[in-house]
């Protein structure tokens, strides 16, 4: 893109928004010959889940707020770096990003090449069964009666924010796009254990999963099967996905012409080593997702951690589905250990807490199970399908039957 961008400015054709462009790849080049602390040798084995974490996110994605002037104010550039698994969720387009008293937005990615073009992956996605696999000749096959819809993914990425706004001391809350985020699990991972549970379940505690995740584009656009975030694959462009369809418009007219290729709806894949508890099989998709909630809502309450310290998503077959209840921060957190150890509290306390809705709620209300970022699964929370009696032996059990994996 620098080479790119110099042969127009040769020429006399380079506009003020492609001159900010090739100032950003000269600045990205030049931070690539520096020795930083996010490619010491212990900051790469954490990230790589070799070592704990523990908030080191220096390996992962940064995104650069760059200098700004304002009025008597001067504010020098600097960096937010997030685990790739985060990043996933947080440095999308038409995010809001709030950072050292201001609002920003991704306003560029700094795109991975290969040769000479983005690179990119293909994806059949069923996000009514949160089901999603790699395209291929085999899966186009299988999938050609079902409800699947194709979308191309590029892998997150360092990015570039541009500021909005100073956060005003009257604003209440804060806007984050509700993320549509699926995935799926490798066949690599670092062993681990499982346990029987009654009803024919099984918990698998892994180590080093290998786990890609696909961000499709904000919730509430793909549950009407609208997918994706528009973005340039050759510059790193975006536009928000709620922008006006004029400004959609111009933006796809503008980066066609200067670009050569035509912005297209993409997501945004991660690959990340995790650990995890994968649970099931599971008959429905509510039940996987009710009881990874249930133990999350449990461990929150007895253990040190917030209920989102935790992430998860559900994988599914035509036949069954699985729970993978996952420890986003890299190398890991003693969370799950922690859950492992007091198995029996965190249920127990978990079906004690929803079997207590303040909120009096039919299935499910924000004052028991529902938050901003299960919100995708709202329409299957169910804060009563584990607090009868019959959910005793499932749930309030020790675990047994330990072997390795």
């Amino acid at each position: 893109t620098r080479n790119r961008l110099q042969d127009r400015e040769f020429k006399g054709l380079l506009d003020h928004e492609g001159f900010r462009v090739r100032q950003r790849c000269e600045s990205y080049l030049g931070a690539l010959a520096k020795m930083e602390l996010r490619n010491y040798t212990l900051t790469v084995l954490a990230q790589e889940g070799f070592l704990p974490g523990y908030g080191r996110y220096e390996g992962g994605i940064l995104a650069t707020v760059p200098s700004s002037r304002g009025g008597l104010f001067f504010s020098e550039s600097y960096s937010l770096s997030r685990s790739p698994a985060l990043a996933l969720r947080e440095f999308t387009p038409g995010n809001m990003i709030y950072a050292n008293g201001s609002r920003h937005k991704v306003a560029f990615y700094q795109v991975p090449v290969g040769e000479h073009t983005a690179l990119e992956d293909r994806f059949l996605v069923d996000f009514e069964r949160g089901a999603i696999v790699e395209a291929s000749a085999q899966a186009e096959v299988a999938y050609a009666d079902g409800d699947r819809k194709e979308i191309t993914g590029i892998p997150i990425c360092d990015c570039h924010l541009a500021f909005i706004s100073s956060i005003s001391d009257t604003e209440d809350h804060r806007f984050q796009a509700p993320a549509g985020i699926l995935g799926y699990l490798h066949e690599v991972h670092g062993g681990g254990e499982a346990y029987d549970l009654p009803e024919s379940l099984r918990l698998c505690h892994m180590k080093s999963q290998r786990l890609r995740l696909v961000n499709v584009g904000p919730a509430d656009r793909a549950q009407s099967g609208r997918f994706g975030f528009p973005i340039c694959s050759v510059c790193g462009a975006v536009r928000s996905p709620y922008a006006s369809d004029a400004e959609l418009t111009e933006f796809e007219k503008r980066h066609t012409h200067s670009c050569g290729a035509k912005p297209l709806w993409r997501g945004i894949v991660a690959d990340a080593t995790v650990d995890g508890f994968k649970l099931g099989p599971f008959r429905e998709r509510g039940d996987a997702v009710n009881l990874v909630e249930a133990l999350r809502i449990g461990a929150a309450q007895l253990m040190e951690m917030e209920r989102d310290d935790l992430d998860y998503i559900t994988v599914g077959t035509d036949a069954s589905y699985h729970a993978f209840l996952y420890d986003p921060m890299p190398g890991g957190s003693g969370l799950l250990s922690q859950m492992l150890d007091r198995w029996a509290q965190v249920c127990a306390l978990g079906r004690e807490l929803l079997s207590q809705c303040s909120g009096a709620c039919a299935d499910s209300c924000y004052e028991c199970m529902r938050t901003y970022f299960n919100l995708p699964y709202h329409r299957l929370l169910n804060c009563l399908l584990y607090t009868s009696d019959a959910a005793d032996d499932l749930l309030c059990v020790d675990l047994g039957g330990r072997r390795i994996i």
